[in-house]
């Protein structure tokens, strides 16, 4: 070590004080750009959350957004970079909510001269560091309730993704089933439903909620309260899910098998809504007398049976005096299916009657051709006269 020293001690003796003064400079611009390099390198680590994506570019996140500040129904200000947020502007002012944008770029102090008091205000940007935390914070202890941030308003929907890379989902593309949760599109036509009996404030039991896009349109049609029956526990996560990213106050889910749901456990309702799931009960007599339990007003939609569809002969079930032709349901192990090995399809005219025969009103909604299960697909709302 010492006869290094030595070397490096004779080497700068042995040069001019003007070609030492060179290399110090050298030396310390080195360090310098190391240094500026390092930082470059941590913020570029921090350009980007782990869990927020990239928000301008993705169309649902924004109707997510946009729905979610529609709830406030006051004038919003949209605080951030122009050309980002006109999008997000535009999808407002068609949902007919007064907005204005505002250039903010993590500022101390917002300039809110010539804007509505009662304004909410939206900072469009992701914090991605202490200072800009800090800087949130700051106005939040001005602006209190009025002041909000697109972090926290996309953050819920985060989980909606997620669920669908972990999950099997009937409506995988997360751009389509972004328009069932927020009610823009029926997945079914429940809306006719809604012209022959309102559901608006009505209270409602629903079966089998899948991953809850029906259950979306109940609720954007205006139910009151909704109780959700699901034997299935990855349908109970994904509409657990969709209640929480959609903030569906009013929706219960109850954990529970459909042929222990009758009014002894749960009371009465304006309406039972059984879609898609009769023909998944082994015992259906049973489940068809604890929906008449449950209410006066039956909904059901679901596959039935005819002649060429599925293949084989009628099996003719007997009950209380009555004969129906069914078709043996064999059912496999996916979150679409039933818990039981078997269920059972009726012909059409046989699940009518009997509704029909329990003095029932059968006001058909649909009736169509189905090619896949069973040849026919009856929607019916069962009335009691």
């Amino acid at each position: 070590m010492l006869k290094k020293l030595q070397y490096f001690w004779q080497l700068s003796y042995q040069r001019s004080p003007q070609e030492n003064l060179e290399a110090l400079r050298n030396k310390l611009t080195a360090k310098s750009h190391k240094n500026k390099q390092r930082v470059a390198d941590t913020q570029r680590i921090h350009e980007a959350n782990a869990v927020i994506p990239d928000l301008w570019n993705i169309p649902p996140y924004q109707e997510f957004i946009a729905h979610q500040i529609q709830t406030h129904k006051q004038p919003i200000v949209l605080l951030g970079k122009l050309e980002k947020i006109k999008g997000l502007s535009e999808i407002l002012l068609n949902k007919n909510i007064q907005v204005k944008t505002l250039e903010w770029d993590w500022q101390e102090q917002i300039n809110l001269n010539g804007l509505p008091e009662e304004s909410q205000l939206v900072i469009c940007h992701i914090p991605l560091s202490e200072y800009q935390w800090k800087v949130i914070q700051q106005l939040k202890e001005s602006y209190f309730n009025r002041l909000t941030s697109i972090y926290e308003l996309v953050l819920p929907f985060t989980l909606l993704p997620m669920a669908q890379s972990s999950l099997d989902y009937y409506v995988k593309n997360l751009t389509e089933i972004t328009t069932y949760y927020l009610g823009e599109t029926y997945f079914r036509p429940i809306d006719k439903l809604n012209d022959v009996f309102p559901l608006a404030e009505k209270k409602v039991i629903e079966f089998g909620p899948l991953e809850g896009c029906l259950t979306a349109g109940l609720v954007k049609l205006g139910v009151k309260n909704l109780t959700c029956i699901e034997a299935r526990a990855e349908n109970a996560i994904k509409t657990l899910i969709a209640c929480y990213s959609f903030s569906w106050k009013n929706v219960e889910l109850v954990m529970d098998d459909f042929h222990n749901v009758n009014h002894l456990k749960y009371g009465t309702y304006d309406l039972v809504f059984a879609h898609g799931v009769y023909y998944h009960s082994l015992a259906p007599f049973l489940f068809l007398e604890n929906l008449c339990s449950l209410s006066e007003n039956i909904f059901i939609g679901g596959f039935c049976a005819t002649d060429e569809l599925p293949e084989g002969d009628y099996e003719i079930l007997e009950y209380d005096g009555g004969k129906y032709r069914t078709k043996i349901h064999k059912e496999v192990d996916y979150f679409t299916s039933g818990i039981n090995p078997i269920g059972y399809f009726f012909h059409k005219d046989d699940l009518m009657k009997f509704f029909k025969k329990r003095n029932y009103e059968v006001i058909v909604i649909s009736d169509e051709d189905a090619e896949i299960a069973a040849g026919n697909y009856l929607r019916f709302l069962a009335r009691k006269k």
